[in-house]
């Protein structure tokens, strides 16, 4: 992100959430993946237009710091 004088950034589209914090945050060709907390799954997304895609399970595993790292090494 780049910061000009005089102008602020503008929220392009918000997608809605279940309440929980946002834990991660990555995108990947036309994806774009959402770790939330306390949840085994990450939610994906259309980068376009921003409708959601089948989720990837993850048994026995809830998400955290890591998550960014386990997604782009899945890539």
């Amino acid at each position: 992100m780049f910061c000009v004088a005089g102008f602020s950034p503008v929220l392009q589209h918000s997608i809605p959430g279940t309440g929980s914090g946002v834990r991660g945050l990555a995108s990947l060709g036309d994806a774009l993946y959402v770790t939330r907390r306390g949840s085994p799954s990450v939610a994906v997304y259309d980068v376009t237009t921003f409708t959601s895609r089948p989720s990837l399970s993850v048994p026995g595993y809830i998400i955290n710091q890591l998550t960014i790292s386990w997604l782009i090494s899945i890539g």
